[in-house]
């Protein structure tokens, strides 16, 4: 695996070289943030450890340009590389400011811990860091147009442990959904551009997830809203839709807070539920990083998938599992590449009780007289490194689409709300 190593300091880049080397890195060297945004521009690296005080360009500052680099910019933060920072910093709240909002992997304060360093590449390496944690973590979905409530769910959660999401519309708020499976609490405003939060929570309800209550992961719903005008909106109505957790402004923080500490101990409680198979993404490739690489990519679009490391394995998961819907193999493998995989999976020896599934090529080649040979094999689709995010979803949605059936909505126009007003008591479940 690549490493770039960036220090003003000469002793520094020497010492890291000769110990990540001779545990089997490849490793780069820069002088400064400038120096390695030139090698960064030439090279695919994994991960990037920088010092943080350097001339020019800190290591802070490295790491928001490389944000900016067209080969970055367009294709999400996942293909970013990961930053590790070392600091000679000794304050420990600063400390812990720079892992908690730096965006930074890992930050190391000197003087520098090489196991627990090499453990850190390792975990890099080995995609183990991609790895999803278990059940005890809350991912919250915040839908709020104007971060108030999205500020107040921070202020209750550690988000050092805990995953909490934004989206400012309905149809924003949908597509993270969608894309997460783990979603386990929405918190969602009554007042939205493109429609209200109970129009929302109608077109979860077509949603299987959040109705089925064999899932472990089914998430609750809470309505922030208001004071309403019973008038023309009854809490009774809104109840009767299903929507039992309901908070009328102005309510006390302890309220919501109680929610998701509720949510919480739930997940914590309970075991992992049986439920049907669902379709599945198989990725196929040897190196470790790649594939968690790729399986990320399609959990985060909201497909389950089944990782193998060669063309043998895969073709046993493809005879052996009718849930597999789609393969992504990379081109070069030893023993079996990724078109003598396709050649094998399609040949008329290879018996099937159930569909053949369809198959995506990856590849880092610049050979275009291979990439067509691919085409015309029956491949999909033929990616070339580094993999387009919004191309990878379109493909994903065309060859295995997230079905959301049309509901019938209940509709609220937002003009039939009162102002705010005097305190409501809140409704909870």
């Amino acid at each position: 695996m690549k490493i770039l190593v960036v220090d003003d300091v000469a002793f520094n880049r020497s010492f890291l070289k000769k110990a990540l080397a001779k545990a089997g890195y490849d490793i780069y060297l820069a002088e400064d943030g400038i120096a390695a945004l030139a090698l960064i521009r030439q090279h695919d690296f994994p991960l990037i450890i920088t010092d943080y005080m350097m001339p020019s360009m800190d290591g802070v500052g490295l790491y928001e340009q490389c944000q900016n680099l067209p080969k970055y910019k367009n294709m999400g933060v996942l293909l970013l590389p990961l930053f590790i920072l070392m600091t000679a910093t000794k304050d420990a709240k600063e400390l812990k400011a720079m892992k908690q909002t730096s965006g930074f992997f890992d930050v190391f304060d000197a003087p520098l811990d090489m196991p627990e360093l090499l453990k850190k590449i390792k975990q890099v390496e080995t995609g183990e860091y991609l790895r999803e944690e278990e059940v005890t973590t809350l991912n919250i979905l915040v839908v709020d147009p104007f971060e108030e409530t999205y500020k107040l769910t921070q202020s209750l959660v550690s988000s050092g442990k805990h995953q909490i999401k934004r989206a400012k519309t309905a149809e924003e708020a949908q597509d993270i959904f969608l894309a997460d499976s783990q979603i386990s609490l929405i918190i969602c405003e009554f007042g939205l551009a493109d429609t209200n939060g109970m129009e929302l929570f109608e077109r979860f309800k077509a949603i299987e997830r959040f109705n089925d209550e064999g899932f472990v992961s089914k998430p609750d719903f809470v309505l922030i809203t208001e004071p309403l005008d019973e008038g023309k909106v009854k809490v009774k109505d809104i109840q009767d839709s299903g929507l039992k957790d309901i908070l009328i402004k102005p309510f006390p923080v302890e309220w919501l807070e109680e929610k998701i500490v509720t949510v919480y101990k739930r997940l914590s409680r309970a075991p992992k539920a049986e439920r049907p198979e669902s379709p599945k993404v198989l990725v196929v490739d040897d190196l470790g990083f790649n594939r968690a690489f790729l399986e990320k990519m399609v959990k985060r679009n909201g497909r389950e998938t089944e990782v193998v490391t060669s063309g043998a394995e895969a073709l046993t998961s493809i005879r052996n599992d009718p849930t597999i819907r789609l393969v992504i193999v990379d081109l070069m493998m030893p023993e079996m590449d990724g078109m003598e995989l396709f050649k094998a999976a399609t040949a008329d020896d290879f018996k099937l009780s159930h569909p053949l599934p369809s198959f995506v090529l990856v590849t880092a080649s610049n050979d275009f007289q291979k990439l067509e040979q691919a085409e015309s094999l029956g491949f999909k689709e033929v990616f070339r490194k580094p993999v387009n995010s919004e191309k990878f979803k379109r493909c994903l949605n065309r060859l295995m689409p997230l079905s959301v059936p049309e509901a019938e909505v209940v509709k609220i126009d937002p003009a039939e709300l009162d102002k705010p007003g005097e305190p409501r008591t809140s409704i909870g479940s």
